[in-house]
């Protein structure tokens, strides 16, 4: 996942995704930001097709130590979509079902 904030359009951030829904998505970030941010995604999907891109808005946030070093904190952000297209969301829901019916296969 890539993002940006709505403040600082010019500097897009790398990162990873901890879970993703139809709905939403939770990221990681290397700042804390504030209830109500605007986000704007661009979600790579592992199915060979092209990426999408959402607005979004952050719900929720909270400390998280999975990537976290001595010298930098990191948090978790759960974001809802507030703009995307319904094909990019229908595609996210079936990329979700797809994997999750894979894991329980195996």
């Amino acid at each position: 996942v890539d993002y940006f904030l709505e403040e600082t359009s010019s500097l897009k951030i790398s990162t990873f995704a901890k879970n993703i829904s139809a709905n939403g998505i939770c990221i990681l970030l290397v700042e804390d930001v504030k209830i109500n941010t605007t986000l704007f995604l661009t979600i790579h999907l592992l199915d060979g097709e092209k990426s999408i891109e959402a607005k979004s808005g952050v719900v929720w946030t909270k400390s998280s130590n999975l990537l976290s070093s001595k010298d930098k904190n990191h948090f978790e952000a759960g974001l809802e979509y507030v703009d995307i297209n319904n094909a990019d969301q229908a595609r996210i829901l079936s990329y979700v079902i797809r994997t999750l019916n894979t894991k329980i296969d195996s």
